[in-house]
């Protein structure tokens, strides 16, 4: 009840904007009330068929991508970031809804922008922490622990509001980064011989771009994640 309400309410503040900016196109990020008949409209989703939660009844899914697809036929089309539908997403947006005008977009990631850096020094094992707290912190102190029994150079980055103003330091022989801008996060990645993250479907369209695979982390009880991470486990090679 609380995401319908949203959406209503997304949907009277854009007829505002609307009235007062004139656009000839909007486009939004999984805004599900971004849409207007006086403007192209276009929403960025991925999830067409949305995994709400590990062991919800199947039906529950279905009804809930039901309603979704409901509200999407209202846009003039679904953009999909994946290589294609159902690439890198796999059943999250496949089958495409009849009725729905889905387009892959390609690969949406800030790693793929990032402008080239000169070669990091070899990094044995980098991890790369995401997500809400209070999981993100638990990761960031679970691979620091982990990485300090090992051997090469360990790089943990963190995550963290870049606001957060904390300097990188070393701790265990481990070098932690509370944040890490594009170019920085993608010379690491490549540099890296072990990457370990999570199975958000950001970060592996990150991976997607520099060409690397990863030990993939879910968060606990994000549906989505647990099933992507499972899906790349046993697919024996990107899309």
């Amino acid at each position: 009840p609380w995401f319908l309400f949203c959406v209503v309410r997304e949907h009277a503040l854009l007829r505002k904007l609307v009235m007062s900016e004139r656009p000839d196109m909007i486009l939004s990020d999984n805004c599900y009330g971004a849409w207007h008949p006086s403007a192209r409209s276009f929403i960025i989703t991925h999830q067409l068929h949305p995994h709400v939660a590990q062991g919800c009844p199947r039906w529950v899914e279905r009804a809930v991508s039901h309603v979704l697809c409901l509200m999407m036929r209202r846009f003039d089309g679904c953009l999909v970031p994946d290589v294609r539908i159902g690439g890198l997403s796999g059943d999250l947006s496949t089958p495409v809804p009849k009725g729905l005008r889905a387009h892959a977009i390609g690969c949406l990631s800030r790693l793929s922008m990032a402008g080239e850096r000169p070669s990091e020094e070899v990094v044995e094992w980098l991890g790369v922490v995401s997500g809400p707290e209070p999981q993100r912190g638990m990761m960031e102190r679970s691979l620091i622990d982990r990485f300090a029994s090992l051997d090469g150079r360990r790089v943990v980055v963190c995550g963290r509001d870049p606001a957060s103003r904390l300097n990188a330091k070393v701790a265990n022989g481990v070098e932690i980064i509370p944040y890490a801008d594009a170019a920085t996060l993608k010379a690491l990645m490549l540099a890296a011989r072990h990457i370990v993250c999570r199975s958000g479907y950001s970060t592996i369209m990150d991976l997607y771009a520099v060409g690397r695979r990863a030990e993939l982390i879910p968060t606990p009880g994000q549906a989505e994640q647990e099933y992507l991470a499972k899906r790349l486990q046993d697919s024996r090679n990107w899309p």
